[in-house]
């Protein structure tokens, strides 16, 4: 299976690829110059930061930074007050890159299954819990933002329930992020760092989100 995608579209294989391996090595280059140049990009004017973060939005659906890192970097450089821009950035790259990554494909993943499995009547019983299962597969800190976007743009995934999904899903692990990231303001050495219940937290999403696909999978195939 894995040969056949390889051979009939090898450019969508070395897309998944890329968006498995570049958003961490890209994303740790580019989030440790804004915390070298913190105090310069916290002084930028809003009509600077806001253009700034809409170009930062179609970065984020190419696969340039993990959407982690960016509301890390949100929340340690401007708090609470960054969560409606992330927001709305993830709303601007969920769009971008399930188009882009559709463009990319050219219907050939869905097409190469088809032609081996019976999928779609498999996607067409998962799409009738969409909102769910894509809100579900976005809560996960551990499931790559530009692979699923890519994933589910390739198995032409209702657009308008995935990012009415992605924008629930990705809301609490943004949140959460967010918080992480305005605690490490007050972080001046290494025994200013206190347990809490963070690890659990992010540990909590993962549980409930791979619980929650595994059900919505079972129930829609048994």
């Amino acid at each position: 299976m894995l040969k056949s995608f390889f051979l009939q579209s090898r450019q969508s294989f070395f897309l998944l690829i890329y968006f498995g391996v570049m958003p961490s090595l890209l994303g740790s280059t580019l989030a440790g110059f804004c915390l070298k140049n913190a105090s310069d990009i916290q002084n930028l004017s809003f009509g600077l930061l806001f253009s700034l973060n809409f170009l930062a939005s179609f970065g984020l659906g190419l696969g340039f930074m993990p959407t982690t890192f960016y509301s890390l970097l949100g929340g340690y450089l401007f708090g609470w007050n960054c969560l409606p821009f992330l927001v709305f950035s993830y709303l601007v790259a969920s769009s971008f890159g399930y188009w882009f990554c559709g463009l990319f494909d050219q219907g050939k993943l869905i097409h190469l299954l088809s032609s081996k499995y019976k999928i779609e009547p498999v996607l067409n019983r998962l799409s009738t819990s969409g909102i769910l299962l894509a809100s579900l597969c976005r809560m996960s800190p551990t499931l790559p933002f530009a692979i699923l976007n890519a994933i589910f743009a390739m198995v032409k995934f209702p657009f308008r329930k995935y990012m009415i999904g992605s924008i629930i899903g990705m809301l609490p692990r943004t949140v959460f992020a967010v918080y992480i990231g305005a605690s490490f303001t007050n972080v001046h050495r290494i025994s200013d760092l206190k347990s809490d219940y963070s690890t659990w937290f992010a540990i909590g999403l993962g549980i409930f989100s791979f619980a929650g696909i595994g059900w919505i999978i079972k129930r829609k195939l048994a």
